[in-house]
């Protein structure tokens, strides 16, 4: 059989028989893979093949290459899935060799912990492995990890709760679960000489609450235990691996000591494996029986291979101690309730452009700039608060093509940029559509940022910007990402710029583009009797802000030294480095306050059946600043302090302020920067399911339906964005949706 372009009808059967699992790999390849037609794909570890087929049938301008060490499976595979675009080789993934025909991007689905466990559990055979891999990957080329990690402690003990049940039998399809981890705690890493095998666990009798038994053992196991603990009819071959075999910092360090450039690191978490396997089925505690996250299902790294000279990280080396002259701080007065709001600002407007090609086809491609240094993602964490999802960067990011500092309209600036920076010739542009104007931190910066989508009569590929306007080494390039590719990477928390998401968004509905199938958690609200309560009074003052002389030290901006350095492969050696200025939380007396912050959500759904938003009331000097009444009903952002380390601790956190069970607080997808060049703020959207409007007298509930009908007008890029998300996870829209049918995935 040979290659063919799938039809729609193809591809959507395709999905349907498709897991949740097998859709979020295609989630995480499909945000970094995005490859020109002709390239060269190695899948590590393709087993039986049948993954490696579904990513070559979704992809016929690409020729993927199938490697496993299993010669049967290899021979099976080939027989199997003959596609004209699908090679199947032989080969041990230590010491693989393509001959000097370079890669465009590898991928290795949960393949490294099988090349871990069957080498005596060394660690040094991964490395060999992802050094073989940087060995066969062409200079700009992706490799793409998705597997298990280990804790950052693995060696501190933990207690681990599990239900007090009885065993059936003594196969471990009967056992109860608790005998299951004894039986582990003798077979594990079955690999090594009988004397080596298992790990320390005492059983600590009594100390848990009624209906459970307490177990006192290393995290690393206890991990590793909650992983596989529902694995029964395969126990003793599993019993062979062990998942876990880097740290989240050695995912980073390891490959950056083989020259490689790490572009994101982040513990991810299956939500069917947590809501079905995890929640209510056990409990972790740290020595100090404070309770602790549950272990994410899986890790993704993204690492690219860049020439020896080049940046492999930009991150902030010190504060320059220099006064702000880019930035700009006001503080106003409400005249009403006299509290005090800082403001920071910076000159000119800013634009975002979206590039855009719809192909022959129908497929349409977004071009965005890609890999340009945003070393605000890296600042240094105050207060003690790093990001409370552990997702880590290089720094070198993709976001729309912004312009700063103009004083042209949108249009005239537009040009200019394309033709200056990336060479686009205006007769490419076809049309020129203003978007929506959208402040992307009402609270934190006086800032509205127009849009511009830019439909062009022909694909002009990638290519690089033009040297100079980042003040580093790296430049970036613009490059085409196609559009269904991309949100499915916004899903997966590849894209975690909020405006270039925000306008992805836009554009799928401006186009009619159908959206991917919502990869997140499920949500189930329930309609309740009663009626929303009246809407809150707001205070009638159009202008209630004045200047103020005394700051409230909320807000503050700062000036620091940022510097990009090559590998520390043959010794790290700054290639740039530059003075910036940014947004960051102010050190008033009494606040703890860090870079992290909850949008909150709280939903209901109205006895009608209509889906309800709640939200509050509030004001805000940038809107009076830009001309506008200041009083505007939208999200209630709250600025998180160091006590919430995790986001388990936040959604705990704001469950208690509505009072409704945990379980009724949810992720509504990623988390994400507001607006990566001006502050380094990450924004986590909360959804709440608030079960009765009693929950939340201080909002004011508006059909869903309403604020998706009046997007462009809602001007918050918080909000905007949660309307988008809320639409594409509950199904509102009138956008058609690509379903895949939910089956149980494996891990």
């Amino acid at each position: 059989m040979g290659s063919f372009d799938a039809s729609k009808d193809q591809k959507s059967q395709l999905l349907k028989g498709m897991d949740k699992t097998m859709a979020q790999k295609l989630a995480f390849t499909s945000a970094h893979f995005q490859l020109s037609d002709g390239a060269r794909i190695l899948d590590v570890g393709c087993g039986t093949g049948y993954g490696s087929y579904q990513f070559a049938l979704f992809n016929p301008h690409l020729h993927v290459v199938a490697l496993d060490y299993d010669r049967d499976y290899i021979e099976r595979a080939r027989q199997q899935y003959p596609l004209a675009n699908l090679t199947f080789v032989q080969g041990d993934a230590r010491n693989f060799d393509a001959g000097g025909e370079k890669f465009d991007a590898i991928f290795n689905s949960s393949i490294l912990h099988e090349v871990f466990s069957f080498s005596g559990y060394s660690q040094q055979a991964v490395t060999d492995s992802l050094q073989a891999q940087m060995n066969n990957v062409r200079d700009g080329g992706i490799i793409l990890i998705r597997d298990f990690v280990r804790p950052d402690h693995p060696e501190a003990m933990v207690y681990l709760d599990l239900p007090d049940e009885a065993s059936k039998g003594e196969d471990p399809k009967d056992l109860s679960v608790q005998d299951m981890l004894r039986l582990y705690a003798d077979w594990a890493c079955a690999e090594k000489p009988v004397e080596q095998r298992g790990f320390f666990l005492e059983h600590r009798a009594g100390e848990a609450e009624a209906g459970w038994q307490r177990f006192y053992l290393q995290h690393d196991w206890a991990n590793e235990f909650i992983l596989r603990k529902d694995y029964r009819e395969r126990f003793f071959i599993e019993a062979k691996e062990k998942y876990g075999y880097f740290t989240p910092k050695e995912y980073r360090s390891i490959p950056e000591s083989l020259g490689a450039r790490v572009i994101y690191t982040s513990p991810y978490s299956n939500p069917w494996i947590v809501e079905n396997r995890m929640k209510g089925k056990l409990r972790l505690f740290n020595e100090n029986r404070d309770s602790m996250c549950l272990p994410a299902t899986n890790f993704v790294c993204v690492m690219q291979k860049v020439p020896a000279h080049h940046g492999v990280v930009v991150h902030e080396h010190k504060v320059s101690g220099h006064d702000l002259q880019y930035l700009k701080t006001e503080s106003f007065r409400h005249s009403r309730t006299n509290e005090v709001n800082d403001l920071v600002s910076r000159p000119g407007r800013v634009f975002d452009l979206l590039p855009y090609y719809v192909h022959p086809s129908g497929k349409v491609d977004i071009y965005a700039r890609s890999d340009y240094p945003r070393p605000l993602v890296n600042v240094v964490p105050r207060q003690m608060s790093p990001r409370v999802d552990g997702k880590t960067w290089s720094g070198y990011m993709v976001e729309p093509f912004a312009i700063a500092n103009q004083t042209d309209d949108v249009d005239q600036a537009a040009k200019k940029a394309l033709m200056l920076r990336a060479g686009i010739h205006p007769s490419v542009i076809e049309s020129i559509e203003t978007g929506p104007d959208y402040y992307p931190a009402l609270k934190d910066v006086n800032e509205r940022v127009g849009s511009a989508f830019i439909r062009l009569n022909q694909d002009i590929g990638a290519r690089d910007l033009s040297a100079g306007y980042s003040g580093f080494q790296e430049n970036g390039a613009l490059r085409p990402f196609a559009l269904q590719d991309m949100l499915r990477g916004i899903q997966v928390g590849m894209f975690p710029e909020a405006r270039l998401e925000l306008n992805a968004y836009r554009l799928a509905h401006k186009l009619n583009v159908p959206l991917p199938e919502w990869m997140g958690h499920s949500y189930q609200i329930h309609a309740v009797s009663g009626r929303a309560d009246s809407k809150p009074p707001i205070s009638k003052l159009v202008k209630p802000f004045v200047p103020s002389t005394v700051p409230a030290n909320d807000r503050r901006g700062v000036r620091s030294i940022f510097t990009e350095e090559t590998s520390a492969a043959k010794g790290a050696k700054v290639v740039a480095q530059r003075e910036l200025e940014f947004v960051m939380p102010g050190l008033k007396a009494g606040q703890d306050m860090s870079n992290n912050m909850a949008v909150v959500i709280p939903v209901i759904r109205a006895a009608t059946g209509v889906l309800m938003v709640g939200l509050k009331p509030q004001s805000f000097p940038a809107l009076q600043e830009a001309g506008e009444s200041a009083q505007r009903e939208t999200l209630d952002i709250q600025r998180l302090g160091s006590r919430l380390k995790t986001l388990d601790d936040v959604y705990a956190d704001v469950a208690a302020q509505f009072d409704v069970d945990a379980g009724q607080v949810k992720p509504l997808g990623e988390g994400y920067f507001p607006s990566m060049g001006i502050m380094p703020d990450r924004a986590y959207p909360v959804l709440v399911n608030i079960g009765s409007y009693d929950n939340a007298r201080d909002y004011h509930f508006v059909p869903l339906s309403k604020l998706v009908a009046k997007v462009d007008e809602l001007r918050d890029a918080h909000l905007m964005l949660a309307v988008y998300r809320l639409d594409h996870a509950l199904n509102q829209g009138a956008v058609p949706q690509v379903k895949l049918a939910a089956r149980q995935p494996s891990p």
